[in-house]
Formats: structure tokens, sequence, C-alpha cells
């Protein structure tokens, strides 16, 4: 089995969650960071 590739997202916007719902979903892939612009999009970001 190989080894989970990281990855981290700028920005949670729409795209931003889309990115992060589908690296959660992908075989061999982990999101690693998401750097977001605001508090609430870093709490929303944290919270999901």
């Amino acid at each position: 089995m190989s080894q989970a590739m990281p990855f981290a997202l700028i920005g949670y916007g729409a795209w931003g969650r889309f990115h992060a719902r589908s690296i959660a979903k992908a075989h061999n892939a982990d999101l690693a960071a998401i750097v977001a612009q605001g508090d609430a999009n870093a709490t929303a970001a944290a919270q999901d």
C-alpha cells in the first residue's frame, strides 16, 4: 500500500469546499492544511 499524498488548499470559499470534499473522498490523498482568509472561513474549515 502506498503512502497518502498530502494536499494543501489556499482558500475555503465555494471552490475550496468543493476541492476539500473531493480530496477527502480520494484514495491515497490527505488534506494536510487549509489556508482561509477571514475568521468565518477559517472556522468553517476547522469544523468541516
